[in-house]
């Protein structure tokens, strides 16, 4: 074995570059009964759908955040400076939220 040729990682282990959302994963051991139902293919399915489903969560309460930034900034009196702003921010948590509900 050539140790010089082996894969190292170009980052030490205290900086990861997979955040925590990224990371996130949905683990289970199916045993016998039930493994006939859910097969190693349909687990990872629901893997993949509900990664889907967290992020999508994530980008709801960042949107959710920024309204409350578009708040404070009302209070100075720009309203018509932002109003595209709001637009786009409402219609895509609208979007998100639907999507959600219906994937659910």
């Amino acid at each position: 074995v050539d140790l010089e040729k082996t894969h190292r990682p170009s980052q030490d282990i205290s900086s990861p570059s997979v955040t925590g959302l990224e990371g996130f994963t949905f683990a289970y051991d199916v045993r016998f009964p039930l493994s006939l139902v859910l097969s190693k293919k349909a687990l990872t399915k629901y893997q993949l759908i509900l990664r889907h489903l967290f992020h999508f969560k994530f980008v709801e309460r960042q949107l959710c955040g920024a309204w409350l930034n578009h708040q404070t900034t009302k209070a100075y009196g720009s309203r018509a400076a932002f109003m595209s702003s709001y637009c786009l921010r409402q219609r895509m948590l609208h979007f998100l939220q639907n999507f959600a509900y219906y994937m659910t």
